[in-house]
């Protein structure tokens, strides 16, 4: 069994052509672009500001600025791994709907055997089987929700993201509990996809299964990973440890106030005193694998909970799919700029992608052990990776 804990709660109560590149805006003019929303936790979300980008969280990334340059289609020139805990045969159907603001395409589905090998599913409505049934094909355990709050905070920004999604054993004993064999398929399929998303820590990691990330790492695969909620000094946690898996923390996306919950907009989640959580941190020297990366909203955010409800949430495990989804818009805009001179596609490395981010982010020059380079603005991202894919291709010359 994994010993690993998710890094989010969850609380179900019922209750494209670029244009000039913009400056990132100070905390202050935030205030004045973002209104003041009711982003408490457990508080009822509103879909449509959700599908479009009208909610205080996606004002505060500018993802409304960037929405219209976004494909119709989902075609991102990218995939993104998601791995995490089980879906139900339901969670699959409602998150590829189109009638809850997420419509993902969930591409396969990774879930081990009987023999310890890997299960590849594709969900097919069509095969006389019941929903129990499915479950069952699934590997999904009752007690499993987190999955789907992730992919729903992936699509908020990445709308109809391509997903291939791998089952871990993560609080149950449904799903990969050895995840070395998760991995290997994954290195196996590595032209498949793009980025992998994880919403987990662990005190520990074997020896292969670090291996095994290295050689993704290696083939030009962007991991990302929640740095925690304790509040504590999560650096040396796994998978964040490694230098080649970027760790995202949790930034205060508005001014929010009530007698049990606190927000202060720009500031680390927990920096408010009475703030429902506090993220975690890493390093203070920036040269080391040890640190937060970047910080994505993540107190106050909507998730999806099932049944045509969206709730608003906390915690790091919702800012890390919020990075995957910039990296993806990164992917994207770079594959279109390169293409308007070289006529076909051409995804950045890695390397570029990190810096990328950090071109684009709130404190591109001044890091912090809580919010490591800051916060992505979207359209930033998106103007300076399309303005950095067409240059690669002219530099490139007539010789390919």
């Amino acid at each position: 069994m994994l010993n690993k804990k998710l890094s989010s709660v969850i609380f179900m109560i019922i209750l494209f052509a670029p244009s000039t590149i913009s400056v990132p805006q100070s905390v202050h003019a935030l205030k004045e672009r973002v209104p003041v929303k009711d982003g408490f936790i457990g508080f009822t979300a509103i879909q449509s500001d959700i599908e479009y980008c009208q909610d205080a969280v996606f004002l505060f990334v500018h993802c409304d600025m960037v929405l219209d340059s976004l494909p119709s289609d989902g075609d991102f020139k990218g995939t993104v791994v998601v791995m995490d805990d089980g879906l139900s045969v339901r969670d699959w159907q409602e998150l590829t709907s189109p009638l809850y603001g997420i419509d993902v395409e969930i591409l396969t589905y990774l879930t081990p055997d009987a023999n310890e090998g890997v299960d590849v599913i594709h969900y097919d409505p069509s095969l006389p089987l019941t929903s129990d049934q499915w479950n069952e094909v699934l590997d999904y355990d009752p007690s499993n929700s987190h999955g789907r709050a992730v992919i729903s905070a992936l699509a908020s920004i990445a709308k109809k993201a391509r997903i291939i999604f791998v089952n871990l054993a993560l609080g149950d004993s449904k799903g990969f509990a050895n995840p070395e064999v998760a991995w290997q398929w994954l290195l196996d399929n590595v032209a498949t996809y793009d980025i992998v998303s994880m919403s987990y820590s662990s005190p520990n990691m074997s020896d292969q299964e670090k291996a095994l990330m290295n050689q993704l790492a290696q083939r030009g695969v962007f991991m990302v990973t929640t740095i925690g909620n304790d509040g504590v000094y999560a650096g040396d946690a796994y998978p964040q440890a490694l230098p080649y898996v970027y760790a995202v923390g949790s930034v205060d996306h508005e001014d929010r106030y009530s007698r049990l919950q606190e927000a202060s907009m720009g500031d680390y989640s927990g920096s408010a005193p009475g703030s429902p959580f506090s993220t975690s941190y890493g390093s203070n020297d920036p040269s080391s694998p040890e640190i937060v990366d970047f910080a994505m909203p993540g107190n106050g955010v909507p998730v999806y909970v099932g049944g045509g409800q969206w709730v608003y949430s906390m915690g790091t495990s919702f800012s890390t799919p919020y990075l995957a989804a910039s990296v993806l818009i990164a992917i994207y805009a770079y594959n279109l700029g390169f293409s308007s001179v070289k006529k076909y596609f051409s995804d950045p490395s890695t390397s570029e992608l990190y810096q990328l981010l950090k071109d684009s982010a709130s404190s591109k020059n001044a890091f912090s052990i809580y919010n490591g380079w800051g916060w992505i603005y979207l359209d930033i991202l998106y103007d300076l990776a399309y303005q950095r894919g067409k240059d690669m291709a002219a530099s490139l010359g007539n010789f390919f």
